[in-house]
């Protein structure tokens, strides 16, 4: 655990202190919990949030599962409640992410899994935030169908292998296109980083 993430977890011990009536429950157990709930909640509502944070109170809060730490413990101080059937617990689906209009034929995330690529049938590669489902970059280039992604190992690259015979190489964060790697005399289904990024290698129909 990173200085920063104790920080966090400290200070939100500090604030589940306040309000808890369990006393057979740690802070740092309830705080490790909160902080759990509070990443599954920006994921399930962060297009409202990003809208209207105060819907955090009166929308968020409210349709929680109400299993859960966050729920039981702040809840009552948001004010509206939902008095029909509602989730007790998180679902197992983390986020989804949409935007593709065409079919997705390779995911992959980087090292420290911060991040998300897919690459589609629509020509193009998103790159995306994997606990909120939020885009991060739409990498645009490619003439016909992506069908490989992958990110070197610090993440500070992605390739990507097409149709169009070519393999890409773009900066994630950017959408910048650091370099085209052309050869192939057919479609490229597969590109793969060696670990310290120094090379990139390609499968294609070609047979090379």
């Amino acid at each position: 655990m990173t200085i920063n993430e104790r920080s966090s977890v400290q200070s939100i011990a500090s604030l589940a202190d306040d309000y808890s009536t369990q006393p057979n429950v740690s802070s740092l157990s309830l705080a490790r919990d909160l902080l759990y709930d509070v990443s599954r909640l920006a994921a399930r509502f962060h297009p409202a949030l990003d809208f209207s944070p105060l819907h955090i109170y009166q929308s968020a809060l409210t349709f929680t599962p109400h299993d859960t730490k966050l729920y039981q413990l702040y809840q009552p101080l948001a004010g509206g409640k939902v008095t029909a059937s509602w989730d007790l617990t998180w679902g197992p689906l983390f986020s989804s992410m949409s935007g593709h209009t065409g079919n997705v034929a390779s995911v992959a995330y980087n090292h420290d899994s911060s991040l998300i690529a897919s690459g589609s049938g629509d020509k193009t590669v998103r790159v995306w935030n994997p606990l909120s489902g939020a885009l991060v970059t739409e990498l645009k280039g490619h003439s016909d169908y992506v069908t490989s992604v992958a990110f070197n190992h610090d993440g500070s690259l992605i390739a990507s292998g097409s149709w169009d015979r070519t393999v890409r190489v773009w900066n994630p964060l950017s959408g910048a296109l650091v370099t085209e790697l052309k050869g192939h005399s057919d479609s490229v289904w597969s590109v793969a980083f060696n670990h310290d990024g120094s090379l990139i290698a390609s499968g294609s129909w070609d047979r090379t």
